[in-house]
């Protein structure tokens, strides 16, 4: 596993603008394997939710993508150049142990590599922690196009 200090920063390995990038940084990345994140809960997120002083449960989702992305992105070797976008197809067995991830919560993002297609497809096990108890859970299946067919 590489040393925390050893990744890019996050806003390199995703295609979002800087507004939408919900992860603070990388905590883990393992090859062919997993990327672990971080975030804090704040008002400053674009999913962040007034009413409910957090962000809903299912914009987890959003989180898990955006961790999978940088999975994606280092596995891939970016090589200096902006990420690609990739699409998300499905979302299967999504189960949450709250309704509000709420202001202030130190979160961790974890996305697990289940399966990759050398055309693009994967599936990844994903999960949101906070203090190691799991808050929100789901597979998530995305792809990636690439130039005249050519594999990852």
């Amino acid at each position: 596993m590489l040393l925390i200090n050893e990744f890019p920063a996050i806003d390199q390995l995703l295609p979002h603008g800087a507004d939408a990038v919900a992860l603070d940084a990388i905590n883990a990345w393992e090859a062919g394997r997993l990327a672990r994140a971080r975030l804090k809960v704040r008002p400053t997120l674009m999913l962040y939710d007034n009413d409910a002083a957090g962000i809903p449960v299912w914009s987890g989702i959003e989180i898990m993508a955006q961790t999978l992305g940088i999975y994606v992105a280092l596995d891939g070797g970016c090589e200096g150049t902006r990420p690609e976008p990739g699409y998300l197809v499905g979302v299967r067995h999504f189960r949450a142990a709250r309704a509000t991830l709420e202001n202030g919560l130190e979160l961790v993002s974890e996305a697990a590599c289940l399966h990759c297609e050398r055309y693009g497809l994967a599936n990844f096990d994903c999960r949101i922690l906070h203090e190691n108890q799991t808050l929100a859970s789901a597979h998530l299946s995305v792809w990636r196009p690439h130039p005249a067919g050519k594999p990852v």
